[in-house]
Parts: structure tokens; sequence; C-alpha cells
């Protein structure tokens, strides 16, 4: 399993981070980033190991501006 974030569509309210710390945080001015991870208005995650799927399916469902999706 993958997810995709669409930035353009994140506001920041970083419900993800408590989910899926572990691929989620917020910069010192507020902005979501993918840790380890410089993108651009769309990322497509490789395949998530397993122990991972849980919490990215978390901060997908919620997302209160949809910005998170899982792809197969």
């Amino acid at each position: 399993m993958k997810f995709v974030v669409d930035m353009n569509l994140c506001d920041g309210h970083a419900q993800c981070t408590y989910l899926a710390p572990k691929i989620f945080e917020v910069d010192d001015d507020g902005v979501l980033t993918l840790r380890a991870l410089a993108v651009g208005s769309e990322y497509e995650s490789p395949e998530l190991d397993q122990d991972l799927v849980e919490g990215v399916r978390d901060a997908a469902n919620m997302c209160p501006v949809n910005a998170i999706r899982l792809v197969d």
C-alpha cells in the first residue's frame, strides 16, 4: 500500500503528525513535511512497511481536508 499527499489541499491541521509520526511532521514554520523528504505539490510514497499502514490509514481518515489518500 502507498499513500498520496496533495500539498495544495493541506491546511496544516497536523492531525496526521499525531497518527503517523514516523511519516509526517510539521516544520518550524507550521508547514507539513514528510520526514526526510522534500516534496512538491503532490507526493506519492513508495510501498509502506506493514507497521506504518495503520497510522497512515488513520491519518488519511482524520485529515479534515482529505489531503491524504491511500492507493494500492
